[in-house]
């Protein structure tokens, strides 16, 4: 339908169709994502067509049916359209159209945006701040009548800031003192939007390239006199107070204010009483894990009320009542945290983790590790393997789920060796770093066990899942991890859980060993006890990695239920990416088997091109997928490819998604016959040099188009009259009387140039000339040259024929040049009968000699068409008879000198 009304507007618009009625044909969309004829015909041949009184009426017509037509343009995804009209507008009207007719088009206009869009408006922008005093005019005009959702008199101060007839146009430097000549100017006659532009005008004094020669003093020298703007002017000087509390409030809010001061002087001085006691213990590395928990929560700013601008020491200081050798005590105590004894094992950190819980002495040694890791890093690069397994669960288990990264950023200034000038550490801290660097084995067994325990248990987020996703280098061990995790990954989970499983699997597939992927995939399918969600994901894994026919295999047990389609397109939708961040193992498959599967058992589910509106859905990004997939298969060369293309097309499941894939099935014959190109030999090459038998489509090419051009130049320069067997003949006297029929024509010149391309008896291969002959695309070309295993397909018109403009490239390029035998190569020829039979291009412009039409064919190939593709055009017009003028005898007057 939309096809249909773009082609109607193009051939009608604007004498059929005028100005008046395009608009509600343009918003009348049938289909949201179309962006074919009837949007070329809006962003292009409408402005084209259009002259100076159809771009006013266009304009008009839209601010007079705004309501209606506004809003519709903005879901067709034209909004633009009338920014553009209207630039042209201005260009040829805006000085002398009349202002209230202009600010309308300005508003209407910028209204028509769904959204600020700045470069559309750029050209509209240029030209108003070029017209400075037509900018203010238009500006005053619609304050004086505003528009839909405007009251009169009640702007507010910055409404020329937002204005839509300003299109954030850059407003003159003496704006605001034209606001305040104007305000005095209306005071008497229009007093709302006096008062109005006096606001704009002391608003304009906070911008200073508004306020050209603008004080408060000029504006109340402008205003004395007038009682109405002085008050005004007033009122604006005065500072806008805030409403007084109620003294109730204020009283509240006072008595909380002290509640919490006293609590915190009292807190601060219990601490501090009870660390002098323990003085001793903190020095000595005994403090109790409980209080030392406190310390270290205060510390690393773990609580709610901690000043997040503190550094950790002014914390402590705070948290103890500033006592300067109780912080050093404390710093101390946590500093040696991590060598203490009763630092929980890893396992213990695990088990406890499984019950939500965590060691008093977690928060401790994850402060020690800061501190130490500053202070004094080669003291803890130096644990013992058992001690960095102990600080590594810590990590995995508490810090990664406390967000402990944001936590190691926060700087403790008073500490010498943390200066400010120290580099910011990475997201992960130093230690752990070093760690992995110096001992990745360690490293990544103990997060394999956190993260074990996590997957049997059932979580969604096990631990040092995060930290093994980050981890740079090391594939081989990261990718043994995820297997191991995979293998013990359980047959029965929870639908939060199966996030994980694609996640795990995402990964897995990425890697390029999938050997040992491959064989748990097809041992986890013969699981009973497996959940057909997690089935589904094992299935789809051995056949992205087996490909071939594996998914045909499994059809049957998908496309009957439609959960078991959904389970696999979550799956499939976890593996892709959109936008090309990484490369995913969807976009290396080429097997046409699995692509045509895929495409077919996500198209039965997803049954037509989805867009999103407003937010992505899975159907929307399945089918932004499928669309994905159909461009693979496009792209792969050869027969296979091919035939999937065809069946899917066939298929009656997919008739929404026909459209597409006859998109793709052209473009996958052209990307084949590219392929199928084979380069000459050497004995090929030495051929056409010696003007022998063509060795490829290229050279047939170019000796038919020879030849044409030969017959084209004897057509009009020769004796024999080869004009007039194209013309049929008037049997009493021998004179042309009309065109003779298509047919006939291309006879002609088929007997013709198997005349001409008659080479010699020494050539190893014939040029053979076929008429009718067919193609894959079912259509039959005019001629056919024919070499040895390769051929050059020839459309012939005439000038009159009314698809003259359309054939070149809806029939020579897209259904004869497609196959591989032809490598893209093609003629199209155009018989010049008369000029005034010349259908009308789209722009309207008829050429008028043979040469301006094969300019005008050949101008819209691309650069690669122009290599490939011939045009030439053959005058075989009637000779005009040579006219024949009696000479008069010139006469030259006595005494004149003759000329």
């Amino acid at each position: 339908d939309d096809d249909l009304r773009g082609i109607l507007l193009i051939e009608l618009y604007p004498e059929g169709v005028g100005p008046s009625d395009v608009w509600r044909h343009i918003a009348d969309r049938s289909q949201d994502d179309y962006f074919g004829r009837l949007r070329a015909f809006a962003k292009r041949v409408l402005l084209e067509r259009s002259r100076e009184r159809h771009l006013a009426e266009l304009l008009d017509t839209l601010h007079e049916h705004a309501a209606e037509l506004v809003p519709a343009l903005i879901e067709s995804r034209m909004g633009d359209l009338p920014l553009r009209v209207l630039e042209e507008a201005l260009s040829v009207h805006g000085e002398n159209v009349e202002l209230a007719r202009l600010a309308g088009w300005l508003a209407v206009a910028n209204r028509s945006l769904s959204y600020n869009d700045q470069s559309s408006s750029a050209g509209i922008r240029a030209w108003l701040e070029g017209h400075p005093q037509i900018q203010k005019a238009v500006y005053l005009e619609s304050l004086r009548s505003p528009g839909p959702d405007d009251d009169a008199g009640t702007h507010p101060f910055w409404h020329f800031w937002h204005s839509d007839v300003l299109h954030g146009s850059q407003l003159p430097p003496d704006f605001g003192l034209w606001c305040l000549d104007q305000a005095v100017a209306l005071v008497d006659t229009d007093s709302a939007v006096s008062l109005v532009l006096l606001s704009h005008a002391h608003a304009s004094r906070e911008d200073p390239s508004l306020s050209e020669g603008l004080t408060v003093e000029t504006m109340r020298e402008h205003t004395r006199g007038h009682p109405a703007l002085e008050r005004r002017l007033d009122e604006l000087q005065q500072p806008d107070p805030d409403p007084p509390p109620s003294d109730e409030h204020r009283t509240e809010i006072e008595e909380h204010r002290r509640r919490r001061d006293e609590e915190r002087r009292q807190q601060r001085e219990e601490w501090a009483e009870a660390l002098r006691e323990h003085q001793a213990e903190l020095r000595e590395n005994r403090f109790t894990p409980p209080n030392l928990h406190s310390l270290a929560m205060t510390y690393l700013g773990m609580f709610a009320d901690d000043d997040e601008n503190a550094s950790p020491r002014q914390r402590v200081s705070d948290f103890i009542g500033g006592d300067a050798q109780l912080v050093t005590a404390v710093t101390a105590a946590l500093r040696g945290a991590v060598l203490r004894d009763d630092v929980p094992s890893a396992d213990e950190t695990i088990s406890l983790h499984s019950q939500s819980r965590h060691s008093w002495m977690a928060y401790p040694v994850l402060a020690s590790l800061r501190l130490l890791d500053f202070k004094d890093p080669a003291r803890l690069d130096g644990l013992d393997d058992t001690r960095k397994r102990d600080v590594l669960a810590i990590y995995y288990c508490v810090a990664e789920h406390d967000d402990y990264g944001q936590l190691w950023h926060s700087r403790d200034s008073q500490d010498p060796l943390e200066a400010l000038n120290q580099p910011q550490p990475p997201c992960d801290p130093h230690w752990y770093v070093r760690w992995l660097q110096h001992d990745p084995d360690l490293v990544l067994e103990v997060l394999c066990e956190c993260a074990l325990a996590g997957v049997r248990a059932g979580e969604r987020y096990p631990p040092g899942i995060d930290a093994l996703d980050a981890i740079a280098g090391h594939e081989s061990l990261v990718h043994g991890v995820r297997l191991k995790l995979l293998k013990a990954f359980p047959a029965r989970n929870s639908n939060e859980q199966m996030a994980l499983l694609d996640s795990l699997l995402t990964n897995a597939l990425d890697h390029p060993d999938k050997t040992e992927l491959l064989a748990f995939a097809r041992h986890k399918q013969q699981l009973k006890s497996v959940s057909i969600a997690q089935r589904i994901r094992w299935w789809a894994t051995d056949a992205l990695i087996s490909q071939g026919d594996r998914l045909q295999l499994l059809r049957p047990d998908l496309v009957e239920s439609e959960t078991r389609v959904e389970h696999l397109a979550r799956f499939l939708r976890s593996l892709w990416d959109r936008h090309d961040r990484r490369r995913s193992i969807l976009a290396d498959i080429t097997d046409p088997a699995t692509l045509n599967e895929m495409i077919g058992i996500l198209g039965h589910w997803c049954d037509a091109p989805l867009h999103p509106r407003g937010h992505y859905t899975l159907k929307i990004d399945t089918s932004e997928l499928i669309d994905s997939l159909i461009r693979q298969l496009a792209a792969v060369a050869g027969d296979e490819a091919r035939q999937a293309l065809a069946g899917l097309a066939a298929d009656p499941h997919l008739t929404g998604w026909r459209g597409r894939l006859a998109v793709a099935q052209k473009r996958q014959q052209v990307i084949h016959r590219e392929a199928s190109y084979r380069h000459p030999s050497v004995q090929e090459v030495q051929a056409t040099l010696n003007d022998l038998a063509p060795a490829n489509a290229a050279d047939l090419a170019a000796l038919v188009g020879d030849r044409l051009a030969d017959l084209s130049d004897e057509v009009r320069g020769g004796n024999a009259n080869l004009w007039s067997q194209f013309w049929n003949l008037d049997t009493t006297n021998g004179q042309p009387t009309e065109p003779r029929p298509e047919n006939a024509c291309r006879d002609t010149l088929l007997a013709t140039l198997r005349e001409r391309l008659v080479l010699g008896e020494r050539l190893p291969v014939k040029v053979n000339m076929s008429p009718e002959a067919a193609y894959v695309s079912g259509w039959r070309a005019d001629i056919r040259a024919e070499g040895r295993d390769f051929n050059v397909p020839i459309e012939i018109k005439r000038n009159s024929h009314r698809g003259l403009w359309r054939a070149l490239r809806a029939q020579l390029i897209g259904q004869y040049t497609t196959g591989p035998a032809t490598s893209g190569y093609g003629i199209y020829v155009v018989l010049w009968f008369e000029v005034d039979d010349t259908p009308r291009p789209p722009d309207g412009n008829r050429p008028s000699t043979p040469e301006e039409l094969g300019q005008r064919l050949t101008q819209d190939l691309t650069e690669d068409e122009r290599r490939k593709i011939s045009v030439i055009v053959i005058d075989v017009t009637k000779p005009r008879p040579p006219s024949r003028r009696r000479l008069r005898p010139h006469v030259v007057a006595a005494g004149s000198t003759p000329s």
